[in-house]
């Protein structure tokens, strides 16, 4: 991304933009690069690690938390996108408990799979609980006999009837939320440890087969949970993160060790054979790769150990560094979508948020549907008029979805042309609006 080197406003032009908007962009232009306004720290609880979160919208939010970054104890839910967060406290029959993965489907739906002893036992199994009020209330509804192996658990419900959970070698199937369940349990020492899906039949499942060979093992399925296809790959290959983007296409994450590099996989024929993309571009040899999300066939993102978020625009091939890491990043392990912004987290006191996460260029290029911009062309001294009254942050950004420049329009007038950007399209988008980004050329 290019630096934010230039100020919005015009300041031979003084009389058309207030003061005070002069020293907002100002502050902006002088924060340095752009990446600080793409990726915002909204973590607002202190000394606490978010080990799993569920977006149900933009701003309706679940998070496992804990002190420690193994083991989470409480659940807080945000109503304002990740901004503030509140305690919710399950009242379980259980002890020594800790939570491993929840969902929610709306405001009042979740599921959450738990590690913890029952109150007459001492040994530890996996239970799954459901709420229908929000969180107030949870209610177990199997599977009975549910293993853990190592104490992994993952899960996806894809609606209050249907849903696949997996924990150790085990996956689990229902159809009547719960009543009754199908298992499929492969190896007592199979660890699964991530699950997805890109829609209602098609999905993956990462594991590693809990031996000191670290072997991986993907499974695939292309019924909804039912049954899966095994596929067992080589020493220190343990499969750590999945991600189901569209149909057929899905990528797998492998672990960083001494013995062989890391190796990020890809399938785009439904599992039924993959390729190994390169991870030669963390140049740092201590960096590596900690998770991967593609929020369309093209576009993904890849976090790393160091703190850096890294972005494809050609399905894996190649990346470009997004947000540079520092000391409070370092430890960066997951992403999370909920179908609009994007999440980044795993480190203490960190929750990082991707404002606008900007879909296919081409759907929205096209002039007849777009409010105008005039002049258009324009050149790099001309204040723009914009046939919309939409008002709030703007950003310019540029056809690969880059953000080059951003602004803030109070009233209903022309915006200046940012200083020091190429000439090329670009398009002015309001990301906290409904409105359609704005075409513009830049002579």
């Amino acid at each position: 991304m290019k630096n934010q080197e230039s100020n919005l406003v015009n300041t031979r032009n003084t009389g058309l933009l207030p003061a005070y908007l002069v020293l907002l962009i100002t502050t902006i232009v002088l924060s340095g690069p752009v990446q600080a306004q793409s990726w915002t720290n909204v973590s607002s609880i202190q000394n606490i690690y978010h080990n799993k979160i569920s977006f149900t919208d933009d701003q309706l939010g679940f998070s496992l938390v804990g002190t420690t970054f193994t083991q989470s104890t409480d659940i807080y839910r945000t109503l304002n996108g990740g901004q503030s967060w509140q305690k919710i406290t399950p009242q379980l029959p259980l002890q020594n408990y800790t939570f491993l993965a929840i969902q929610f489907l709306d405001t009042n739906n979740g599921f959450l799979v738990v590690r913890g002893r029952g109150v007459q036992t001492q040994q530890f199994s996996g239970y799954l609980y459901q709420t229908v009020n929000g969180g107030k209330n949870w209610t177990s509804i199997g599977p009975k006999g549910m293993r853990l192996s190592l104490g992994e658990g993952s899960l996806h419900f894809f609606d209050t009837q249907r849903g696949v959970v997996a924990s150790g070698g085990g996956h689990y199937y229902t159809d009547n939320g719960g009543a009754q369940w199908s298992s499929i349990d492969d190896q007592s020492y199979w660890s699964v440890n991530e699950i997805d899906f890109s829609d209602h039949l098609n999905g993956i499942a990462g594991a590693w087969d809990g031996t000191f060979a670290y072997r991986g093992i993907l499974f695939t399925t292309t019924n909804g949970g039912v049954s899966w296809d095994t596929l067992e790959l080589g020493m220190n290959s343990a499969i750590e993160r999945v991600n189901y983007t569209s149909q057929g296409t899905a990528y797998a994450l492998g672990p960083s060790s001494w013995q062989r590099p890391q190796i990020l996989y890809k399938t785009e024929n439904w599992g039924s054979s993959w390729d190994s993309l390169s991870l030669d571009f963390l140049v740092d040899s201590n960096d590596a790769a900690t998770d991967i999300h593609f929020t369309s066939h093209e576009r993904g993102y890849l976090s790393t150990r160091d703190g850096h978020i890294f972005r494809s625009e050609d399905g894996g091939k190649s990346w470009s560094r997004e947000f540079f890491g520092n000391q409070t990043t370092q430890g960066l392990d997951r992403l999370e979508s909920n179908g609009q912004t994007l999440f980044a987290f795993g480190p203490m006191n960190v929750l990082l948020k991707r404002d606008f996460e900007l879909g296919s260029w081409e759907l929205m290029d096209r002039d007849e549907e777009s409010p105008k911009v005039f002049p258009n062309p324009c050149s790099h001294n001309n204040l723009v008029n914009l046939s919309s009254s939409v008002i709030g942050t703007y950003y310019w950004m540029d056809a690969s979805g880059g953000v080059q420049a951003i602004g803030n329009r109070e009233e209903e007038m022309p915006i200046s042309v940012p200083t020091g950007l190429s000439s090329g399209q670009y398009w002015i988008v309001f990301p906290k609006s409904s409105q359609r980004p704005m075409k513009v050329t830049l002579r």
